[in-house]
Order: structure tokens, then C-alpha cells, then sequence
């Protein structure tokens, strides 16, 4: 873990330059996410989730608000890098291996890409009020 310390840790400047959303409860933080910049489109930065939150639909949560970001900021894909423990995860929720990328901390440890196309957001249905009933 001391290895990844500096490639997984979020400072001030990331803050200030990007948005980041948490998942919280009474008992504190339970996970949160970021996005970064993607060639083609904007890709999930640092989605964690507690340990102790796995499982309960934190993760499945944060995912859905990423997409609906994305959507609102008209993003082609969303694009995740993820450890490959988590891959399953992103699979479940719709999006297809694109590739991999060497990890930061272990160049020999490829991590697997996944991107889910975005299309705009869905419209809202019009309620038409006929004048015949």
C-alpha cells in the first residue's frame, strides 16, 4: 500500500481543478468519486468505496450519478480505469473492455479499460392534454 500511496491520493489541487462527489451517511464518507479528462470522453477518476460499504449499493450509486454527470456535460463515454478487482463491477453496470493501460505504480501490471458509450439524457416524457375525452 505505501507504494500506491501517491498515485491514489487526492490533494487540494485536484479538488480546486476537478469535481469530486461523496457518498455519505451519519456515520461519515462511504465512498466518492472524480472525473479527469479523457481523449475521447471523461473518465472516472479515484471511485472508491469503503470497504465496510461494499456490497450495499454505494458503488452502484455513484456510478449511476457519474453517467448522469457525464450525460449533463455532454460527454461522448465514460471512461474508467479500473484495478482489476473491480472490473466485474463495471461490467455490471454496462460498460465494455476498451483495452488496458499500465498501472502508474507497477508499469507490468496492466489494468483493464472500460468505457460506456453516453448518449444526451433521455427527454422527458410531454404530458399532452387532449381537448377531446
Amino acid at each position: 500500500m505505501a507504494r500506491c500511496r501517491a498515485a491514489l491520493a487526492v490533494d487540494a489541487a485536484m479538488i480546486s481543478e476537478r469535481a469530486f462527489y461523496l457518498a455519505e451517511d451519519e456515520s461519515g464518507v462511504l465512498g466518492f468519486y472524480g472525473f479527469e479528462p479523457e481523449p475521447d470522453g471523461i473518465g472516472l477518476s479515484h471511485m472508491f468505496v469503503l470497504p465496510a460499504a461494499s456490497g450495499h449499493g454505494v458503488g452502484r450509486m455513484l456510478w449511476i450519478h457519474a453517467v448522469a454527470e457525464a450525460r449533463r456535460h455532454r460527454a461522448q463515454a465514460l471512461i474508467a480505469v479500473s484495478d482489476p478487482n473491480a472490473a466485474g463491477f463495471y461490467r455490471r453496470m454496462g460498460a465494455a473492455r476498451a483495452g488496458f493501460r499500465p498501472s502508474e505504480i507497477d508499469p507490468a501490471r496492466p489494468l483493464p479499460i472500460y468505457r460506456l458509450p453516453l448518449s444526451p439524457a433521455p427527454a422527458k416524457p410531454v404530458r399532452r392534454r387532449s381537448a377531446y375525452r
